[in-house]
């Protein structure tokens, strides 16, 4: 899970706002914040170009799923997608982190 669950999660808790408004807002911290760590691994020469290119389809359509999936689901619903995921991504790292 990233910052961007995190910052949506504060704005929920924070402001009261639903998932579906505070999504963009979390979005847009975690893109500036993606940026700037990308240009500064690009000028480190960590960044396979390569790598990059073969994902960027992948994440057209995700964005596009995704984008269309948040206006027909209801809030309540999204709010529960959420929670699921984030169980989900939870146990798992549980999981590996007692494997190791």
């Amino acid at each position: 899970i990233g910052g961007g669950g995190l910052v949506l999660l504060g704005f929920a808790v924070m402001f009261g706002l639903p998932v579906a408004e505070g999504l963009p807002l979390a979005l847009a911290v975690n893109v500036t914040n993606a940026l700037a760590g990308c240009v500064r691994h690009a000028r480190a020469g960590r960044v396979l170009w390569p790598d990059v290119g073969r994902m960027i389809p992948a994440a057209v359509v995700g964005i596009a799923l995704g984008a269309v999936l948040a206006l027909w689901i209801p809030p309540d619903g999204l709010r529960i997608v959420f929670a699921a995921f984030f169980m989900f991504m939870a146990i798992r790292v549980a999981r590996q982190g007692m494997r190791q």
